[in-house]
């Protein structure tokens, strides 16, 4: 299967396994035809969702980070 069937109705595997290899080969996972992986930024919470369909998305459990990020640190 080419590279670009992974877009057209391939399995999550198919796109984790080609994200994964590109980011390997170039340091970079993006690809024409690919949906762009987001990148990370201190101030975002954006990340790409590999499912049905490959969708960029933010504030991913957001309201459980929330409550993780205001415990207090250890004295």
């Amino acid at each position: 299967r080419r590279s670009s069937d992974v877009w057209a109705g391939g399995t999550v595997y198919e796109a984790m396994s080609a994200y994964w290899l590109r980011f390997a080969t170039s340091a970079d996972p993006n690809a024409t035809g690919a949906v762009p992986w987001p990148a990370f930024t201190t101030a975002g919470d954006a990340h790409l969702e590999i499912g049905t369909p490959v969708s960029a998305q933010s504030a991913i459990e957001q309201a459980q980070c929330d409550a993780i990020a205001a415990i207090p640190p250890r004295p």
